[in-house]
């Protein structure tokens, strides 16, 4: 197996790590489970990766007018909201 090192965000090291300890799983695991899941998504759905992001960046603002991309924002997105 290769390796990297990669710094992360206080919060986000101290939710990863919360995670960690709830589900007795190595930080290291849920993270490349995370990286593996989100790779699987750009493949296979790079329109809802978008569309994630876009939502996510825009939450709030004029643009956040659709409820399917309110339930992006929260990661529920699923193409039949197209």
């Amino acid at each position: 197996m290769e390796s990297i090192c990669i710094s992360l965000p206080a919060e986000l090291h101290a939710q990863l790590k919360r995670e960690s300890e709830a589900s007795r799983t190595p930080m290291t695991v849920l993270a490349r489970r995370a990286l593996s899941d989100w790779l699987h998504r750009r493949e296979h759905d790079p329109l809802g990766v978008d569309l994630h992001a876009f939502a996510v960046e825009h939450a709030g603002s004029e643009l956040d007018l659709d409820e399917a991309f309110e339930r992006a924002a929260q990661g529920s997105f699923h193409t039949d909201d197209l």
